[in-house]
């Protein structure tokens, strides 16, 4: 059985992932999505910026009524980050071995995390926008409990889908998990919840296994820890992702 969630944990956790959640824009197309980790850090795939990001911006507040607002990358934009494998290793059972985490750390210019909710992020009176501080530990996926994933599929305005149960299972070298919950081209980058709304992985693809039908994977938050934690040892940065 999947259980039950506290529908004022539900609530509140939906519109954090609404004003926390940005559609990653390079030279003016949807590339995919991203999230805030600190107040000028998002996160998101590799995948989605490694080829150039000339003119990217991470459109925050992205809905059917509101075009949303616009945050530059900033020049030093790449903190850090990690390939992913290729495909055939991606797909297989085995899933890819460590070293391949399909993440990148991205710098934006301003820090929109501090600054208001809205158009204007010098307004007083209106709420701050937040950002998540990750739980880094390890998680144990379970097939019976309910993911959900907001992000901007197809590039559109941000949605959210959910299963439950998912069927979440990790691959057999344990460095990816796989779920039924629905995703699209443009989710690349979104945070998956678990039903208390804890960020455990970081949407990364879609493939075929070995038997029929498809499945959805992401990468598991607990490994993306690891490899910042080798990647900028010693470096300001882990203080502000808590991870020191």
């Amino acid at each position: 059985m999947a259980g039950f969630v506290d529908p004022a944990t539900f609530r509140r956790g939906l519109a954090e992932a609404e004003t926390r959640t940005a559609r990653i824009e390079i030279g003016g197309e949807a590339r995919g999505t991203g999230f805030l980790v600190a107040p000028e850090f998002i996160l998101t795939n590799w995948h989605v910026v490694k080829n150039g990001v000339c003119g990217a911006v991470a459109r925050f507040d992205r809905s059917t009524i509101s075009g949303g607002r616009s945050v530059a990358f900033a020049e030093n934009w790449d903190v850090a980050h990690s390939p992913h494998d290729s495909e055939a290793n991606e797909q297989c059972p085995d899933g890819p071995p460590e070293g391949t985490w399909d993440f990148a750390l991205v710098r934006l210019a301003e820090p929109v995390g501090a600054q208001a909710i809205g158009p204007d992020p010098a307004d007083g009176a209106a709420d701050r926008r937040g950002y998540y501080r990750l739980d880094w530990g390890y998680y144990e996926f379970k097939p019976a409990e309910p993911l959900l994933i907001v992000g901007h599929p197809e590039g559109g305005p941000i949605q959210l889908s959910y299963a439950s149960p998912a069927g979440a299972r990790t691959t057999i070298a344990g460095n990816r998990v796989r779920y039924d919950t629905n995703t699209a081209p443009g989710s690349s980058g979104s945070p998956v919840f678990n039903g208390d709304f804890r960020i455990i992985a970081l949407h990364h693809a879609w493939g075929m296994g070995a038997g029929p039908g498809l499945f959805n994977q992401g990468v598991p938050v607990f490994g993306i820890g690891k490899a910042l934690r080798e990647g900028l040892s010693g470096s300001p940065e882990l203080t502000k992702l808590g991870l020191t």
